[in-house]
């Protein structure tokens, strides 16, 4: 069974479930519940101010987070189009959701393991909220 990319609107914030086609075998309401409330925090950052670049939506991310930050730079990459590659001995990481806003630059990815990365055309920032 083949299941098509679900791309979804939600007051302004667009949420692409399985944007590269990787849980095929996985129900697209299961992927965005596996995300837990991490979309939440990404659209409630990104609408306090939609200038801002990924490292100010980062932080406004970890503010409402509100456990620490645990971002790492060495952890790996994000590739363009939104694959993790781990720098250690870990399996690279498709993204279940990515989640846009049309009045921003700024990406997040979420991935397994509650890792995510907040990126726009300058900077990517791997962090985990578990």
């Amino acid at each position: 069974m083949m299941m098509k990319t679900i791309t979804k609107r939600t007051n302004d914030m667009m949420v692409t479930v399985d944007p590269l086609k990787k849980y095929k075998e996985a129900k697209a309401n299961r992927l965005v519940e596996a995300c837990g409330i991490i979309p939440l925090f990404y659209k409630d950052a990104i609408e306090m101010d939609t200038e801002s670049p990924a490292s100010e939506v980062y932080s406004k991310m970890v503010d409402l987070y509100g456990f620490g930050d645990y971002q790492s730079v060495d952890w790996g990459t994000v590739s363009p189009e939104g694959l993790y590659e781990s720098a250690h001995d870990d399996p690279d990481l498709a993204p279940l959701l990515r989640l846009d806003h049309p009045d921003s630059e700024v990406v997040c990815y979420i991935y397994q393991y509650a890792i995510m990365a907040v990126r726009d055309k300058n900077e990517t920032i791997l962090s985990r909220m578990d």
